[in-house]
């Protein structure tokens, strides 16, 4: 995958992962729309909630941001940007960047992949670390 095509995924009810096509951004946005949805339905177990509320997009598989949606004003947000490798020690370990925060709305879902989609994960990446320091 090219660090431009962003591809989706989602939870199966068996909890395994589901890789799907390289998609757009308007594409991004109708999916993330039908999650949402779900967030206000009556589901009956924990995998079909999983599966009904859990989605993601990637570059790839260490450069990926996801949402679980528990309601419709609580959203969990995760995002995960595999550092480049610029010695032979950080190769070693691989570092990683990982951030969680709680999101409220479908404004903050819709701006959260429109950075991803945007947005070098380098360039994320600085930004978040930039805000985090700011608090």
């Amino acid at each position: 995958m090219k660090e431009t095509e962003i591809s989706w995924y989602s939870i199966n009810q068996h909890l395994a992962l589901e890789d799907h096509e390289p998609i757009e951004l308007d594409e991004a946005l109708a999916i993330a729309d039908r999650y949402l949805a779900n967030g206000t339905k009556k589901l009956t177990g924990a995998e079909e909630a999983i599966a009904a509320t859990m989605f993601g997009f990637s570059r790839s598989k260490s450069t990926f941001i996801e949402f679980c949606v528990n309601g419709s004003g609580q959203i969990s947000f995760r995002i995960e940007i595999s550092e480049p490798p610029t010695s032979w020690l950080r190769k070693l370990f691989k570092s990683v960047f990982r951030r969680k925060e709680e999101l409220g709305s479908r404004e903050d879902i819709v701006r959260k992949i429109q950075e991803f989609f945007a947005t070098p994960a380098q360039e994320l990446q600085r930004r978040l670390t930039a805000q985090s320091q700011a608090i």
